[in-house]
């Protein structure tokens, strides 16, 4: 979405209500960071908390940590115990939290989302759309503390429990599970996701020669390859798409024609002769990309 006009340039059953796995984690911090709360301020672990299933930091009731290391569990590790604790620490409860994130969700412009938890993990009633997810994830890259974290690559965390009236601290280490981070020119940060249900997806951003593209992209087989793939296919064709979309209104590259297009241009690089795939831009259920900032990057 153009920061002006809020174009999309491709896209491919881009309101369709689908699991949205660990993604879930960008409103939650985007709950957590407009909540008014310290990133000082420090949360205890509930037993409640630890009982969420992995992926999770395998945290231990009674240990405190910090509102802003916890957005660091969540984000860089996609630790749903972390999510549990910012949850019921910030919200009171993890109901009425998920009540904050629909909430957020739609005042941001995210009408086709509603959330039960703050994790992600398959729920009835918890979904979202590949357009939410876009949306969502530009409000939250206009946020200093999101965007410092979503592109870190490997930090660490710090917990503390009160034994025998003395203080233990723990230290634990989180890695970003954003593979572009390390191999895809431009990358300024992601949230990736997977449930058996969802599937692999992905919500991130890539700057290049000042331009931004954002793209989400739900229910894939190949997450890395079609997320690369559509990205690679934006920048390559991005006068021509935004041309077409501030003429149209919304995007006329079909997915049959995404996938002859990109068959071609990899052809050329290959330069082997060999016939068009059409359903080479089908692996996913979902997906989305445009444009966030033109012409200076986040």
């Amino acid at each position: 979405m153009d920061a002006a006009t809020g174009k999309i340039l491709y896209q491919k059953d881009a309101e369709l209500r689908l699991p949205p796995a660990s993604t879930t984690k960008i409103v939650t911090a985007i709950v957590t960071l407009e909540s008014g709360h310290k990133p000082g301020e420090s949360l205890k672990v509930s037993k409640t908390a630890t009982r969420v299933p992995a992926s999770k930091l395998y945290l231990r009731p009674g240990q405190n940590l910090t509102i802003e290391d916890l957005l660091y569990a969540i984000l860089l590790a996609s630790a749903n115990d972390a999510s549990m604790v910012l949850a019921e620490g910030i919200g009171g409860s993890v109901e009425h939290f998920a009540e904050l994130m629909t909430q957020k969700a739609h005042e941001i412009g995210a009408t086709n989302s509603h959330f039960t938890n703050p994790h992600g993990l398959t729920a009835p009633d918890h979904y979202s759309t590949a357009r939410d997810l876009a949306i969502l994830f530009r409000y939250a890259m206009k946020n200093p503390t999101f965007r410092e974290i979503i592109q870190t690559k490997i930090s660490s965390v710090n917990s503390s429990v009160l034994v025998r009236k003395k203080t233990v601290a723990r230290r634990i280490s989180v890695r970003n599970h954003n593979r572009l981070l390390w191999n895809f020119d431009g990358a300024i940060g992601g949230k990736t996701g997977y449930t058996l249900a969802a599937q692999k997806c992905f919500v991130g951003a890539v700057v290049r020669n000042g331009v931004t593209l954002i793209v989400s992209i739900l229910g894939a087989r190949d997450q890395w390859g079609d997320t690369k793939k559509l990205l690679e296919y934006g920048f390559d064709n991005y006068p021509i798409l935004k041309a077409v979309s501030n003429r149209a209104g919304e995007p006329q590259v079909t997915s049959r024609e995404f996938a002859r297009r990109v068959w071609l241009r990899s052809s050329l690089r290959r330069n082997k002769r060999t016939s068009p795939n059409p359903r080479m831009a089908m692996l996913f259920k979902s997906a989305l990309f445009a444009s966030v900032t033109e012409p200076r990057p986040y």
